[in-house]
C-alpha cells in the first residue's frame, strides 16, 4: 500500500472516530447536566418530599436510567473498538511512512487492555503518536524542533491513570470473589465511584476529541507534503 493511500485511510478513520466522540461527549455531558439538575431538585424538595419522590417519578427514573446505561455501554464498546483500530492504523501508517516507533502496532494497541501495563504505556503511546505524526509532514532538519509532549497529552494521561485506577478498584476484586464490606458506607461510596468513572470517561472523550482533531491537522500537513514530493518527482521524471 502506498504512503498516500495509507495516510488517506487513516484520515478517514480519524474523521469517523471524531464523529463518534462528538456524539459520545455530547450525550455524557447531557447526562452530567441532568444528574446535577436532579441533585438540585432533590436538595430543594428533600428526600421525603412527595413532589421529589413518587411512584411515577421512580418508574420514570428507572426507565431512563436503564436506557441511559444501555446507550452508554453501546457507545463505550463502539468507541473502544474504534480507538483500538485507530491506534493500530496510526502505527501502521507511521511504519509505512518510514518513521521508526518504539512500540509495534500490536503492542501499542493491546497495552490498553493489559492490567498493570495500562497504567503507563498508553500515555507513552499517545505521546509517541503526537510526536511521530508530526514527522510525516516535516523535513528531516525540522524534526528536532518538535516538542516531545504537550499539555493535552499530559491531561489525557493523568485522566487515563485515574480512570484505570478507579475502574480497576471497582471491577477487578469482584471478578476474583472479593467482596467489599462497606456497610452503610456503600450508600455513599458506590455512587461516588460510579459518578467518578462516568465523569472521568467524559473527560477522556473530550480530551481525546481535541487530541485527534490536532492529529488530523498533522495528517493534513503530511498529505500536502506527500503530494508536493510526488509532484516534484514527476517533474524530475
Amino acid at each position: 500500500m502506498t504512503k498516500k493511500r495509507r495516510l488517506l485511510k487513516t484520515r478517514l478513520l480519524s474523521g469517523y472516530l471524531l464523529f463518534a466522540l462528538w456524539l459520545s461527549s455530547a450525550f455524557k455531558v447531557l447526562v452530567i447536566i441532568l444528574m446535577a439538575w436532579s441533585l438540585l431538585v432533590v436538595s430543594y424538595f428533600g428526600f421525603s418530599s412527595e413532589i421529589a419522590i413518587t411512584p411515577d417519578t421512580k418508574e420514570i427514573e428507572k426507565k431512563y436510567s436503564d436506557e441511559g446505561i444501555m446507550f452508554s455501554l453501546f457507545f463505550t464498546m463502539h468507541l473502544a473498538v474504534l480507538i483500538t483500530l485507530w491506534i493500530y492504523r496510526i502505527y501502521k501508517n507511521l511504519r509505512t511512512q518510514g518513521i521508526s516507533t518504539k512500540y509495534s502496532p500490536k503492542w501499542a494497541t493491546f497495552s490498553f487492555f493489559i492490567l498493570g501495563v495500562n497504567f503507563f504505556v498508553p500515555y507513552r503511546v499517545m505521546q509517541e503518536i503526537w510526536v511521530k505524526t508530526q514527522h510525516i509532514g516535516l523535513a528531516k532538519e525540522k524534526v528536532d524542533y518538535i516538542p516531545r509532549s504537550s499539555t493535552l497529552v499530559v491531561v489525557w494521561g493523568v485522566t487515563w491513570v485515574l480512570y484505570v485506577i478507579i475502574l480497576t478498584a471497582a471491577c477487578v476484586p469482584p471478578m476474583f470473589g472479593i467482596k467489599y464490606q462497606f456497610g452503610f458506607g456503600a450508600l455513599f461510596i458506590i455512587p461516588v465511584m460510579i459518578n467518578n468513572i462516568f465523569i472521568l470517561s467524559t473527560t477522556l472523550d473530550i480530551t481525546l476529541l481535541a487530541f485527534i482533531t490536532q492529529i488530523r491537522r498533522f495528517e493534513k500537513k503530511a498529505m500536502q507534503r506527500i503530494k508536493a514530493l510526488e509532484a516534484q518527482q514527476q517533474d524530475q521524471a
